[in-house]
């Protein structure tokens, strides 16, 4: 293992919002000292291009942080100052440059990732540029675009190199150039705006500052550099604040560090992500903050707009149309502006002011595929199908890989609507009619979800409608609805194991429906015991040999009868009136008996299964 004395931890700490800034450096060094292990005694910095205040140089100085005053790299970039990380590593007398963004927990030791050979980074959340985009900003440098192909982690597209600099760990043998480049290519964004492709040069962002230009920076000075280089997994660098890609298994996943994108409540509480796991890291976190933490947010500035933004995306959107009540419509801030129309888009408040506000967010310059999208989405339930489709046709060509807007977008599709009135009425065959032509590429989740449906309830095709689900799950369908039918699928096909891993990720999402308690008391009473019959009786010699041993002792076989059917009487009496002849008949003809049995056994599987006794018993604890 390294000596933490050889690595150095930086960061860059921005001076908007000072608040926020100042809190998020605690939380970053504190959850270091916390959690970190051994990285607690690695020499850490933190920049600032402005004179921090005494509450924050008492904590840093606490935890042995050096603060480093630097100048700007370019006013017009906040963003780029974070390459002064490197500037200010160089002088130290360490073999690692461990650069973080100040808005980062961190969750665990997460030293077994240095490396003194190979810069580390993770490949960004999405990618906002095509191919063709890239290879016209390649060719404006005269560099060859790269061959190496990366997946990005929330979207799941393909890109090229192209990272997410909240973490980068860098060898001091390659911080120079790797410095030397890295400024120059941001300096040449900055300089040759004009030249960019459109995709590069209409990106925006508050302040009027440009978005992405430190990243897009990053990719052309590592080409540029061939500097050696290699990915870092998504555990260091989570970006927790929404849903990731499917493939990163982001239910199992134990994250080191976690990027939570300024999403603290007003409470200090870093707010929780969709994933129960990732929660559980998170909870633990807040408690440890809770009882340490020194900085308080100001609750003055009820607009502040990280405030505001926390808000909507907890879905408080009252607050946000209370606090913002008397934002004028020609406010120039794109971001309040924006918060504004979505609040009262979703609290269905004033739909005429959240088009005009919309349409102020865009043009003030506020990300433009979000603003489409939820226009879209506006007009859509208002009725006007052209607009929608417009506005959300404009959203995924400028990010086609948003699995909501994908989602909002197949909504237009009339069928959508048509089928799910059929599913609603249990008119299943009708749906399946309407939808037998669905390629089983078709990239609609609703329809997928309704045809798997369809098939199911219409035991048509079951192995198609677990395929069917699965697909509508990758493409962003209602999870909790998929894990409960396509669970209640395996289970009727006998596959208990993926059954029960479904109906417990329902149960998980809603532990108060009782279509799931219902279903997970069917696997956890009667079930195993069906399953453990069956498997039984497939070896015919194997089952005998079971009856003859268990017929000597009556009171046991009945015992146990009792406990897989509840109506036990009329079954018994007829199985167990004369054991030794019931014995010799079964060996006499043992394959037909087995056949019998196999009959007699299912027919009393279907009378217990239409039963008001199976539906009750053994009510499933939300412990379980």
């Amino acid at each position: 293992m390294m000596d933490s004395n050889r690595i150095l931890i930086g960061c860059s700490v921005k001076a908007k919002n000072s608040e926020y800034s100042n809190l998020e450096t605690e939380y970053l060094f504190k959850t270091i000292s916390e959690f970190g292990g051994e990285l607690d005694n690695a020499k850490k910095i933190a920049c600032f291009k402005e004179e921090p205040n005494s509450a924050i140089k008492e904590i840093l100085k606490k935890f042995q942080v050096k603060i480093c005053m630097i100048d700007p790299i370019d006013i017009r970039l906040s963003y780029g100052n974070k390459i002064r990380i490197i500037d200010e590593g160089i002088k130290e007398d360490v073999d690692v440059i461990v650069m973080l963004d100040t808005d980062i927990v961190v969750a665990r030791d997460f030293s077994k990732f240095l490396d003194t050979q190979k810069i580390l980074i993770k490949p960004e959340d999405r990618d906002p540029f095509s191919f063709a985009d890239w290879k016209q900003l390649f060719n404006l440098f005269e560099l060859e675009i790269p061959q190496e192909r990366f997946t990005t982690s929330c979207t799941g597209q393909e890109t090229i190199p192209y990272f997410n600099g909240g973490v980068i760990i860098i060898p001091k043998i390659h911080a120079s150039e790797l410095f030397k480049q890295w400024k120059y290519f941001l300096k040449q964004l900055l300089d040759r705006k004009n030249e960019l492709p459109i995709k590069f040069s209409a990106n925006p962002h508050e302040h009027n500052q440009p978005r992405f230009f430190d990243q897009i920076a990053f990719s052309l000075a590592i080409i540029k550099s061939q500097l050696p280089y290699d990915i870092l997994p998504l555990s260091m660098n989570y970006p927790y604040s929404g849903t990731v890609h499917s493939t990163e298994n982001p239910e199992s996943l134990d994250p080191f560090i976690l990027h939570h994108h300024h999403c603290i409540l007003e409470t200090g509480d870093l707010m929780h992500c969709p994933y129960e796991n990732i929660n559980a890291k998170i909870d633990k976190i807040n408690e440890f903050l809770a009882d340490n933490r020194e900085i308080k947010i100001d609750l003055s500035d009820k607009t502040s707009v990280v405030s505001i933004g926390n808000l909507t995306m907890i879905k408080e959107f009252e607050k946000v149309v209370d606090r913002l009540s008397n934002l004028p419509l020609d406010d120039t801030n794109p971001s309040l502006q924006y918060y504004l129309a979505l609040s009262l888009h979703n609290t269905q408040n004033n739909f005429d002011e959240a088009l005009i506000r919309y349409t102020k967010a865009l043009e003030l310059g506020f990300t433009d595929y979000m603003v489409y999208a939820d226009r879209g989405w506006l007009y859509y339930m208002l009725g006007d199908v052209q607009n929608a489709t417009n506005d959300l046709t404009k959203s995924l060509s400028i990010n086609p890989y948003d699995i909501e807007t994908k989602k909002r977008f197949a909504r237009l599709d009339p069928r959508v609507d048509e089928v799910k009135l059929l599913c609603h009425e249990k008119k299943f065959e009708d749906a399946s009619k309407i939808l037998s032509d669905l390629k089983l590429d078709d990239t609609n989740p609703y329809l997928q979800y309704y045809l798997a449906l369809s098939l199911h309830n219409t035991t048509r095709n079951f192995d198609e409608a677990l395929i069917r689900y699965t697909k509508a799950l990758e493409l962003g369908f209602e999870s909790f609805w998929i894990f409960l039918n396509r669970g209640s699928l395996q289970l009727l096909l006998n596959n208990l194991e993926d059954g029960k891993i479904d109906l417990m990720k329902a149960h998980k999402i809603d532990d108060d429906n009782f279509e799931v308690h219902r279903q997970l008391n069917l696997l956890k009473s009667a079930v195993p015991e069906i399953q453990h019959f069956l498997q039984t009786i497939r070896n015919k010699d194997g089952y005998i040999l079971h009856v003859e041993n268990v017929v000597k002792d009556k009171d046991g076989y009945i015992s146990h009868l009792e406990n897989v059917v509840k109506s036990k009487d009329n079954y018994i009496l007829k199985i167990i009136k004369d054991k030794d002849a019931h014995t010799e008949q079964i060996i006499k003809d043992k394959d037909a008996y087995t056949q019998q049995s196999i009959k007699q056994y299912q027919a009393s599987i279907s009378e217990i299964r239409q039963s008001k006794i199976w539906r009750i018993t053994h009510l499933f604890s939300k412990k379980t």
